[in-house]
């Protein structure tokens, strides 16, 4: 389970980054003063990770309830052996 929500949070970070950079003015425009290339590249870099952030937040809501239906689904799982 570990596995697969680590290559979906993955998966999520880059489509964030395709998306939110092919939006961005940097895209747009290819001749533009050094300082405000530079704070286009910041703010790009904030709102990818704030934008990857929100999206990992909602997914591990999630995690609780798929755990819950695992246990569920195999009653005694949960007990310990020994």
């Amino acid at each position: 389970m570990l596995d697969t929500l680590l290559q979906k949070l993955g998966e999520t970070r880059s489509c964030v980054e395709e998306a939110l950079t092919a939006r961005s003015p940097l895209q747009q425009y290819d001749e533009v003063e050094k300082d405000l290339r530079e704070k286009w590249e910041d703010e790009l870099t904030a709102a990818i990770e704030a934008e990857y952030r929100r999206q990992r937040a909602e997914a591990l809501l999630l995690v609780p309830m798929v755990a819950a239906r695992r246990v569920a689904a195999h009653p005694g799982g949960g007990q310990k052996i020994c």
